[in-house]
């Protein structure tokens, strides 16, 4: 079973919060330009959840 994650970020920012959802075992699944604030990124991640 997988669970999910859904951040909203600011580009320059977006590196910085990957590594650090990267070491907490998240990895990206997807990434899109957020069209309704007009600026940024949504980015979804994704992580195997070993306690379901």
């Amino acid at each position: 079973m997988y669970e999910y994650k859904v951040i909203k970020t600011r580009v320059d920012a977006a590196e910085d919060e990957m590594n650090k959802l990267a070491k907490e075992g998240w990895r990206v699944i997807n990434a899109s330009p957020n069209i309704a604030a007009g600026y940024g990124l949504v980015i979804v991640f994704e992580r195997e959840n070993k306690d379901i």
